[in-house]
């Protein structure tokens, strides 16, 4: 559980680091890891925009229906322009403030949802071994320390505008006590920003007077917000932090976060925001009447809006649609979606050249508003295409593959988001394991040998040290003499029975800190059956190291070793229930000869596989233990083990695609293996992909050997997979469509035929 909080604190640390405001002696290390951060970042924007993506396509307007619909109807006769505002007037949803406002607070609800679970993935992936002991060291503190100081200011100058009787900087005064309560604090606070990143670009780049009205009334409802939580802060209103940042398991959840703030902002805060706007009820007309327009209303409908955080909002399908009835609301919507859309690509372009004529916190900063405003933008232009569609969806004009153009809107703003998104915070490791078959055929012998190429996003060389690791180097040495005997001894000795040798990549898979890879070599030389060997090795992904079962020791845990052998021993008795000397067997993994070979990760857990004769007959084939991840944590130091992903889901699905269609299939930044006939791409974040050459019979699907593998596969990732003589591959991944699932494996069997190709959902065996 200490370690499961590691990850958890990581985030307190590394956003104070960030800010550049840490409140004690910065140590050097400190200091050079903030420097480094920042410099990624910079970097990170630069790749996104200079590079191939999605930006021009999500600003220009010609590529969305709704704002082809909107500029349709204005275009109309004077006669029929006027025929619909008067049925707007009828109808009372004539465009003002009151909607604009709306609008934008569902806009910034849906935001909340996706920054929010962003926040979430970095609190996992930047972990650091001392995290806990660093941000223990934060001591006591104000919350001036851990708050950035402008943006204290900013907030400052907004109430002031408001009329509001809060003293903000005196609440800043309070001191944060602990890392738990730093952690909630900054949150709430990279949350304002984002908010008001969004509502400045909108306020800032439209000439729409309404919108401009209600953008400003949003902000001060915001600032309001903010407000009100450092004011709880200081008042240790929200009482045991540690509680409200960590669920039962010592897993971070910033969902369960998020809906304890909404219950917190529906039950509390608009009553205490109304009596700061007026100084209690006597006071309320004189101090009302002074306020800027909407602005109350704004409070109110972004307290209405806590039951939309609390419930999050599906991008696509049935979203509100019944509060946007009838074709008049639609198009009022549309039009509305159409003039917010034009403000925030105003801001995304003024906010590039910011980027490129500045550098330090101001280069910083416009990048941290670039990437609020790109998502703002991407909810802005899905909602007018869902407006669209629902336009005209049951009229005789419809086309009959409308759901087909509405989901190819989705998989670019999809993209759209996800390129914006890995700009800030950090994007997640991403492990790609891709793999070259040397492949040799003759009347008398068969081989092939599965060669491997390894990529670490967040450290490149790593991935090229195992590429090239004196324990690879040596496999495939060995399997090209093993290779070269089986050819010699066919021609020698085969009539008509093809000898044949085959080094094949089995299975694959990437812990945080770790990446497992198995082998299996087959060969038939004669005799009754072939013979076949496993080899394993585990490499640690910050240095490329080959890794042994006691380097995965929890050194703060006298007792790990002992008790893991004890779990293991348990897991092996099970399987084999005759074993003389089951803790010998395992032992032995641990300290003898075969400290490399036999264990290695999986999806469920770490194991360890004993091949045929090593503690039994032949007849008993591979004999595996394994022990799930829960009954590792104390054992096994959690920077090996595979991230907390209980606060993300993973709805995308992967697609194979023939070489003719792979490039016209999506917007593709990166390319991995070999390009050959067929390759992998995914419609948004895939977890865990693997793709195999498959076999199929009546009664069984299996996946023969891996082809390529990935511990998460983007949208702008395409994968080409070596081309074998079966011509039929299994493509596999975990999907995840909200935040309580424990994932599914999904996989899909394509038979290849005459340069087409057979798709068929199936239940993988292996």
């Amino acid at each position: 559980m200490k370690r499961i909080a590691t990850r958890v604190t990581a985030l307190a640390l590394s956003l104070l680091l960030l800010l550049g405001a840490l409140p004690a002696p910065v140590r050097a290390d400190e200091a050079a890891e903030a420097a480094s951060y920042r410099a990624g970042v910079f970097q990170r924007y630069e790749d996104y925009t200079y590079g191939a993506n999605n930006d021009f396509s999500l600003r220009n307007t010609a590529n969305y229906a709704y704002c082809a619909w909107a500029d349709d109807i204005e275009s109309r006769s004077g006669a029929e322009k006027a025929i619909l505002w008067a049925t707007h007037k009828l109808l009372g949803k004539e465009l003002n403030t009151d909607a604009y406002i709306n609008y934008l607070t569902k806009i910034l609800a849906m935001q909340e949802r996706g920054f929010t679970e962003t926040l979430s993935a970095q609190a996992e992936y930047t972990a650091k071994a001392n995290a806990v002991q660093q941000a223990i060291q934060l001591g006591s503190v104000s919350f001036s320390a851990v708050l950035d100081m402008g943006v204290l200011e900013k907030a400052a100058k907004t109430l002031k505008s408001l009329g509001a009787g809060i003293d903000l900087f005196k609440s800043a005064s309070a001191t944060v006590s602990n890392v738990s309560q730093a952690l909630v604090l900054l949150h709430f606070s990279e949350s304002y920003e984002q908010k008001l990143a969004l509502l400045e670009a909108i306020r800032d780049n439209t000439d729409d007077k309404a919108l401009k009205e209600a953008a400003e009334a949003l902000i001060g409802t915001a600032t309001l917000e903010f407000s009100y939580f450092v004011e709880q802060f200081a008042q240790n209103a929200f009482g045991d932090y540690a509680s409200f940042t960590l669920n039962l398991n010592g897993a971070y959840d910033f969902s369960e976060l998020l809906e304890m703030a909404a219950t917190e902002l529906a039950d509390k805060f608009e009553p205490w925001a109304k009596f700061v706007l007026t100084g209690g009820e006597d006071m309320a007309v004189a101090r009302l009447a002074a306020l800027p327009k909407a602005a109350l209303y704004g409070v109110g409908k972004f307290a209405a809006a806590a039951s939309y955080i609390k419930a999050g909002f599906s991008i696509g399908g049935a979203v509100m649609a019944l509060f946007f009835a009838d074709d008049v609301e639609l198009f009022r919507e549309m039009k509305a979606m159409d003039v917010t859309g034009n403000a925030l690509s105003a801001a995304l372009e003024q906010l590039s050249d910011t980027i490129d004529n500045s550098d330090g916190d101001e280069k910083y900063a416009a990048i941290r508003d670039l990437v609020a405003a790109g998502q703002g933008l991407c909810y802005v232009r899905l909602r007018g295409e869902y407006c669209a569609v629902e336009s005209i969806r049951g009229k005789a004009a419809a086309p009959d593959n409308l759901d087909e153009i509405f989901g190819r809107t989705t998989d670019l703003l999809n993209r759209c988001h996800n390129a914006l998104a890995r700009i800030f915070p950090e994007g997640e490791r991403q492990v790609i394991v891709t793999v070259d078959e040397e492949n040799t055929a003759e009347a008398a012998a068969e081989t092939s040998i599965a060669r491997i190429q390894v990529y670490v996003s967040d450290n490149p060389e790593t991935g090229e040290k195992i590429t090239a690791s004196e324990a690879l180097t040596t496999l495939y040495a060995d399997a090209a003499t093993d290779r070269d005997n089986a050819i010699a001894q066919g021609r020698r000795y085969a009539s008509g029975y093809p000898y044949d040798y085959t080094l094949k990549l089995f299975d694959a898979y990437a812990t945080s800190g770790a990446l497992s890879l198995q082998f299996m070599a087959s060969a038939y030389l004669g005799g009754a059956h072939p013979m076949s060997s496993r080899f394993t090795y585990t490499f640690d992904l910050e240095t490329g190291a080959l890794l042994t079962l006691a380097d995965l020791i929890d050194d703060e845990n006298a007792q790990a070793k002992d008790s893991l052998i004890n779990a293991f021993t348990q897991a092996l008795r099970s399987e084999m229930p005759d074993l003389p000397d089951p803790a010998g067997n395992i032992r032995s993994v641990f300290d003898g000869t075969q400290t490399q070979t036999y264990w290695y990760f999986t999806r469920d857990g770490l194991a360890i596989t004993f091949p045929p004769y090593a503690i039994a007959a032949y007849g008993a084939g591979y004999i595996t233990a394994l022990v799930p991840y829960n009954a590792l944590y104390g054992l096994v130091d959690a920077a090996w083990l595979p991230l907390d992903r209980s606060s993300q889901s993973f709805p995308a699905a992967c697609s194979f695609y023939p070489q003719t269609e792979a490039i016209s299939c999506g917007d593709y930044t990166n390319f991995y293996g070999t390009e050959s006939a067929f390759g992998v791409s995914a419609d948004g974040d895939a977890l865990d992909v693997i793709a195999g050459e498959g076999y199929t019979s009546a009664y069984s699907t299996y996946r023969n050997n891996v082809l390529f593998y990935a511990n998460f596969l983007t949208a702008s990732d395409f994968v080409w997979l070596p081309e074998i003589e079966a011509q039929t591959y299994i493509i596999e991944h975990i999907q995840k469509v909200d935040l309580q699932s424990e994932g599914t494996p999904l996989a899909t069997l394509y038979t290849v035929e005459n340069g087409s190709f057979l798709e068929e959902t199936v239940q993988l065996t292996q």
